[in-house]
């Protein structure tokens, strides 16, 4: 007994050695980063970028080596690099996934991206999205000094959340991480099983890379794939998150002007009926609208009913704006009839005082008394919206120009609906910019520390949201317009002016330079960019998610038909509503009274559940919602 007893001892040391070992491993791949800082020298990573591209002879697949890079900012500015050792071997979309993980990593860092620069060199050619999330880990890898797995990847989008997004061809970029003595590939989580697009085929990837001897593994966000690439964790914020709530007083408000909203929405709809009656036979051509605006009045008699104010006065607006834009509609529509072409392009111009009321706003915007964070974010907002009244009015200044220029009646039927669509939506924005300042209780709370962080994020925010629609109307509607069989320029006039996201996100963008000498001071401009820029990234992200990574189907007029996965969609809003609520909880716990941002997650809310384009409408209002608690902490630190 004694015997076997001693030879017992060594197994136990040797368990114990193994434990201990273990548990080493353990504690070293559970560390969490100290506070990161800004690089005081150069440093680089290098990561394996996985792609597949299905072609038109046969598809192929591979890597390409990638080396991620940061080094101190010694000029003013934000600057990101991009460096390629072919001519043409990257594209617009590999430059606005690399502008979206410098943007991703620095809000995710806490760092001004003005004081460094991350640079991306690839070799040979690679362009698409799917290395937006393996970028961004890449910056934070060097930002925070840690080494990567040389055997693992990652393949997925970047959102501006840090979300990890779907992608395509997962399979076959399974089988170029193998070929490549890869060991690991991190995939975007819900995308186990996909349909392999050369064979139609579902495939389960996971058993894929099993079968290749290749771990396979889905991840959330880039704080998850951080990680799993480097055995080390990103300090997250110490808040526990809680259903965001309005405070009383903003709710109130809310509600007040949820009721002048309604009451406008009901004289202009019965002005509308009124015309109709005048017009029938014609006024068919406005059914869907009348439908849509009673509906969204509807909507939010109920949400005031259940005590959602946010959604209440949301849908008030949506109806009023469907009402004025049926309004007039007709009133072209009966003008064209009665008087001929001529009188119905007077009725859609722009009147002569529009600018004189939009400087207005901005004189009243930039006098405002406001020196605390939440304060500066709901005016920011406010700066955003008139901005994009500024760009409305240059498109319907642009419309009135191709208006008169028509050589027939024919030639101007079109723009001359376009026109009155457009006036619609302007006749009334510039409400919707003042309500934004209503969204603040209480003047106590964070105060701006630097003026500096101000205008880093808003010059942060500008560059992001023009990469991201950059490449939306470089690429995007290109590929889509291949799709139906149209040609690019029929299609981008199509979606410009029938999809308000684009539209908006575009004129405040366009409009951004000649505000600037409207607004007093600097603090007040850096606010305009930040508003403005803030609602075009979100927008610019929704629309690359819609047209690249969901896969949308559209149809001629860039509406959309079909999506090829919509459990990819649900699952998407769902992680942005998740993180969005982190996200507020963490301003919250840094003393914000964080009503911007849960103004807009609780107008998403309502979008969430509902067909595909309310839940791109919700997904981009949650990244609003996220983006806006972020800048908001870092700018009160």
């Amino acid at each position: 007994m004694a015997g076997r007893k001693r030879q017992a001892l060594p197994l136990v040391l040797t368990i114990l050695v193994v434990a201990l070992g273990l548990a080493a491993l353990w504690w070293h791949s559970a560390q969490t980063v100290g506070p990161i800082r800004a690089p005081q020298k150069p440093r680089q990573a290098t990561v394996q970028a996985l792609w597949y591209s299905p072609g038109q002879t046969g598809a192929s697949e591979g890597t390409s080596r990638v080396v991620v890079r940061v080094e101190p900012n010694d000029v003013p500015g934000v600057r990101v690099g991009f460096y390629e050792d072919e001519a043409q071997g990257s594209g617009e979309t590999w430059r606005a996934s690399g502008w979206m993980a410098a943007v991703v990593a620095s809000l995710t860092a806490g760092i001004d991206l003005r004081q460094y620069v991350p640079s991306f060199t690839v070799e040979g050619r690679i362009d698409g999205p799917s290395a937006g999330g393996l970028l961004a880990v890449g910056v934070l890898a060097c930002l925070t000094d840690a080494d990567l797995n040389p055997k693992a990847t990652l393949t997925g989008a970047i959102h501006p959340d840090g979300s990890i997004g779907p992608v395509g061809g997962v399979a076959h970029k399974i089988d170029a991480a193998a070929a490549a003595g890869m060991k690991l590939v991190l995939i975007p989580r819900g995308q186990r099983e996909e349909k392999d697009p050369e064979t139609g085929q579902m495939v389960d990837v996971m058993e894929r890379g099993r079968l290749k001897k290749v771990r396979v593994v889905e991840v959330e966000d880039v704080a998850e794939a951080y990680a799993r690439l480097t055995g080390r964790t990103l300090p997250q914020p110490e808040a526990e998150p809680e259903q965001p709530k309005l405070p009383e007083p903003v709710a109130k408000e809310l509600a007040s002007r949820a009721a002048t909203w309604l009451a406008t929405y009901e004289r202009e709809a019965t002005e509308g009926a009124r015309l109709r009656g005048r017009l029938q036979g014609i006024a068919g051509q406005v059914d869907d609208q009348v439908v849509a605006a009673q509906a969204a009045a509807k909507r939010a008699k109920q949400r005031l009913a259940e005590g959602n104010v946010a959604a209440g006065y949301d849908q008030a607006v949506m109806a009023t704006l469907q009402a004025s834009t049926t309004l007039d509609l007709l009133q072209a529509i009966g003008s064209l009839n009665r008087n001929g072409v001529g009188e119905a392009i007077r009725t859609v111009a722009p009147p002569q005082d529009r600018p004189a009321e939009i400087s207005l706003t901005l004189r009243q915007l930039s006098d405002l008394s406001v020196d605390t964070v939440d304060g500066l974010l709901a005016t920011a907002d406010a700066f955003g919206t008139t901005a994009q009244a500024a760009g409305l009015l240059r498109a319907r200044a642009g419309l009135q120009t191709a208006l008169e220029a028509a050589p027939n009646e024919a030639g101007s039927a079109g723009l001359l609906l376009r026109a009155a669509t457009l006036k619609g939506l302007d006749r009334h924005i510039l409400e919707i910019a003042q309500d934004r300042v209503r969204l603040v209780a209480s003047r106590d709370g964070p105060k701006l520390q630097r003026e500096a962080q101000l205008t880093a994020w808003a010059s942060t925010m500008e560059r992001a949201a023009g990469a991201d629609l950059g490449y939306f109307r470089a690429v995007a509607i290109d590929e889509a317009a291949r799709s139906v069989g149209v040609h690019p320029d029929l299609l981008r006039a199509s979606i410009e002016y029938g999809d308000a996201t684009y539209l908006l996100a575009q004129a405040s963008l366009a409009a951004l330079p000649d505000l600037a000498v409207s607004i007093q001071g600097k603090p007040r401009n850096d606010a305009a960019i930040l508003g403005a820029s803030v609602g075009a990234y979100a927008a610019g992200s929704a629309l690359v998610t819609k047209f690249c990574s969901l896969q949308v189907e559209v149809n001629r007029n860039g509406e959309v038909v079909g999506i090829a996965d919509p459990q990819a969609l649900e699952r998407l809003v769902k992680s942005a509503e998740a993180r969005a609520v982190r996200d507020i909880a963490a301003a919250q716990a840094a003393g914000l009274e964080a009503s911007l941002p849960t103004f807009y997650y609780l107008i998403a809310g309502q979008y969430a559940g509902g067909d595909t384009d309310e839940r791109l409408e919700a997904l981009q209002c949650y990244w609003q919602a996220s983006l806006y608690a972020r800048v908001g902490r870092l700018l009160a630190r």
